[in-house]
Formats: C-alpha cells, sequence, structure tokens
C-alpha cells in the first residue's frame, strides 16, 4: 500500500543556461526557494534594491551566486530543519545541472499551494520511457513529459532510457507529488517522482534527452524548468536531440 508522506522534500534542478534570477533563505521551517521576489519576506526584499552582490544591514544581508541565486542570511536566526538525507545507492545526480536547494517544508513559494500531498511508493518496473508501476500495482505516467511515440517499443533509444530508469529507481523507494489532476484519459496515475534528496526524476529524463516536454493542463508545475532543461538537452544533442 502506498503511505502518506509526512514532509515534503523539494529538489529543484536548474539548467546551467537559465537566465531568471532565483532567491533562496533560511528560517525555522528549513530552506526556501523561488523565482518571485514578491513571496521573499519583506525584510530581504528591500535588500534587493542595492545594485551589489553583497550586501548587508543590521545583520541581514545577500549575496548573489554564479548561477544568479541571491542567497539571504541573517545573523542569530534559528538554524533550519534537519534534511532527510538519501538512501544508499541513490543514482548520481545528472549532467548539466547547478547545484540542487532542499526544501524541508510546504512552502507557497515553490508550489503555488500549501500542503500538497506526497505519497511514498516502491518503484516495481520500469513500463516504458515514461511510465513506471509501482509495488501496490499502479502505473504511474510522469506529469509534464513523455517519450516520443515513434520511438516506443524495441528502438535503441527507447531500451536504453528504459535502462537508465531501472539502474536509477528499480526496487527504490520514491516520494510521489501529485498534481490538481490525478489521472490522464488511460487511467494511469499522474505524479512528480523525487528519488531522495537529490533527484527529481521527470526533470532529469528531459536534462539527459530520455523525455521530451509536454505539459497538460491543469497539472502545470515545472514547466519552465523543464523547457530549459530540453532546452540545454537540444543543445547538447542528448537522447532523442541526437537525431532530430
Amino acid at each position: 500500500m502506498i503511505k502518506r508522506f509526512g514532509f515534503v522534500v523539494l529538489i529543484l534542478l536548474i539548467s546551467l543556461s537559465a537566465q531568471a534570477a532565483y532567491y533562496t533563505w533560511t528560517d525555522e521551517r528549513g530552506v526556501h526557494f523561488t523565482d518571485k521576489l514578491d513571496l521573499v519576506p519583506a525584510k530581504y526584499q528591500r535588500l534587493i534594491r542595492e545594485e551589489e552582490t553583497k550586501v548587508e544591514k543590521n545583520g541581514i544581508g545577500y549575496y548573489l551566486d554564479d548561477y544568479g541565486i541571491y542567497h539571504f542570511y541573517e545573523k542569530g536566526a534559528p538554524p533550519p530543519k534537519p534534511a532527510p538525507q538519501a538512501s544508499p545507492g541513490t543514482a548520481a545526480p545528472a549532467k548539466f545541472t547547478a547545484p540542487g536547494l532542499l526544501n524541508t517544508a510546504p512552502d507557497d513559494s515553490w508550489r503555488g499551494s500549501p500542503n500538497p500531498e506526497m505519497v511514498d511508493a516502491k518503484v516495481k518496473k520500469i513500463i516504458s520511457g515514461d511510465t513506471i508501476l509501482l509495488e501496490d500495482g499502479t502505473k504511474l505516467k510522469y506529469i509534464g513529459i513523455v517519450f516520443p511515440a515513434d520511438m516506443k517499443g524495441n528502438h535503441p533509444l527507447h531500451r536504453e532510457a528504459k535502462e537508465y530508469q531501472e539502474k536509477m529507481l528499480a526496487g527504490k523507494t520514491v516520494q510521489v507529488l501529485f498534481g490538481p489532476r490525478r489521472l490522464d484519459g488511460k487511467g494511469r496515475t499522474l505524479g512528480f517522482v523525487f528519488l531522495g534528496t537529490d533527484i527529481l526524476v521527470n526533470a532529469d529524463l528531459v536534462m539527459n534527452g530520455y523525455a521530451m516536454v509536454k505539459t497538460e493542463p491543469p497539472n502545470t508545475e515545472y514547466r519552465e524548468l523543464f523547457q530549459r532543461l530540453e532546452n540545454d538537452a537540444r543543445k547538447n544533442q542528448l537522447g532523442v536531440w541526437k537525431n532530430p
């Protein structure tokens, strides 16, 4: 049986070519991450008016790293809650990524709505390039991505994509985050799949060229992220983009 997951773990994989500004800060609930300045606490927003890469006033400050991420800090602030550790054997982070940022609490700044539903599930089998089978019999289709239909079956790249997922996911316990729409037209469950604290699998597959972006409302979370990762995969001629 799938059981409720008691906390939210989020890793956002950021494309090296992304141009948008991102903001992160820490409080007693954990580490927060957003690309919307109006969701940043007001005490930090005020600092952005300074056109410098490092600013500090009255113990509150920020610095801008090489990836365009603003890191806010406050001297004497309470430490964040400890983050859960990835299980042994977790696959290495995919290439063409900047360091991930961990969020250990439900927060409007990344999801847009509080307390999203996330569950633990064990992966039994990789059905296709964009669908997996969970131990309880649930067929799960990755939200926001698709493996090209004309390359499924015995196509060499489809076999490669499935083998890649087998090594990364088979027998592993993952966390599934649901979108507003829970089922597709084929009756498959729709979800974002997280492996430990390192990998958002949907994004990882797009980034390595093992899937293409396909956003279907109302499940539109991370579409901008997926599109940036697909652009990188195209540029580097990975996977499905080797022979466009």
